[in-house]
């Protein structure tokens, strides 16, 4: 269960509940179902629940990740066309 919200937390912090928020929430639920499972002894439940959390909890945090490495590369793509365009107007000058 301790991985399970490991991973949930990294992925909160990068903050999959924007990026991947079916996923997200999924884990967050699960969490839960499965720390009150937990409570009520039913440990074989307990530890299905935390297992599915976290694999849910590692596709938001995948998702999350990939879609702020995306941000970036857009972000340089557009500063390298910002240069290639001052580039060609210094050379017409």
């Amino acid at each position: 269960m301790s991985e399970a919200r490991t991973t949930y937390r990294q992925a909160q912090e990068l903050n999959a509940n924007t990026h991947a928020p079916r996923a997200f929430q999924s884990a967050e639920r699960k969490l839960a179902e499965a720390q009150e499972a937990l409570a009520k002894g039913k440990h074989d439940r307990a530890e299905r629940l935390a297992t599915q959390a976290q694999v849910d909890a590692e596709l938001a945090l995948l998702t999350a990740r990939s879609r702020q490495a995306k941000s970036v590369v857009d972000e340089l793509q557009a500063s390298i066309e910002t240069l290639r365009e001052e580039m060609a107007r210094k050379r017409s000058n």
